[in-house]
């Protein structure tokens, strides 16, 4: 844990240089600090229903940081393909967490549990079918893959911009230089 929030809090202080002359860098760190917050509970959690919960918080966050600069379209469109995509994903990851939490029927007579370490047990003890275990695990893994795609989209979204605006600069050179190169 200490290296994650290690390398989490890196990333605040680089970023008080970066946003030093930002308008809205007050904002920003309110939405990074919410981020932070958010992946640490979902670090920490222990049971599925804590993980979910915590799991929408960091896509909140994360939609927020993606959309940060509003004025940008490709800002807003990568928000929009992110919020989407994870939406997409926690459908798989809640019934994934459904399944492992109500599939088997403790010697109590309990129905199941979202208690990681009561599930990983129950499974030991064989008190899963292997579709049941199957289907759980796997919708679980999807509505990860589905946020790693969203977050993967995002970055392209934002290295594309970052060309755009390189490849822009260089045009508007061009075109500077041409009345030189004509005269």
């Amino acid at each position: 844990y200490s290296s994650a929030a290690s390398d989490v809090y890196k990333r605040q202080i680089y970023s008080v240089s970066y946003m030093h002359d930002d308008p809205r860098k007050t904002w920003y760190f309110s939405c990074i600090s919410f981020f932070i917050a958010a992946m640490l509970f979902l670090v920490l959690a222990n049971n599925l229903l804590l993980i979910y919960v915590a799991w929408e918080l960091v896509g909140l966050g994360s939609y927020l940081l993606i959309g940060f600069w509003y004025g940008k379209q490709t800002a807003v469109d990568a928000a929009k393909k992110a919020f989407i995509t994870t939406r997409i994903g926690d459908v798989g990851l809640m019934v994934g967490i459904l399944i492992l939490g109500t599939s088997f029927t403790t010697s109590s007579g309990a129905i199941g549990t979202f208690h990681i370490p009561d599930i990983i047990l129950a499974a030991q003890q064989g008190m899963y079918s292997t579709s049941e275990l199957n289907w759980g695990c796997l919708l679980i893994f999807l509505g990860a893959i589905t946020a790693a795609a969203a977050a993967a989209n995002a970055l392209t979204g934002a290295i594309n911009g970052f060309f755009e605006s390189i490849a822009g600069w260089f045009l508007s050179l061009i075109h500077i230089s041409e009345p030189t190169r004509l005269g």
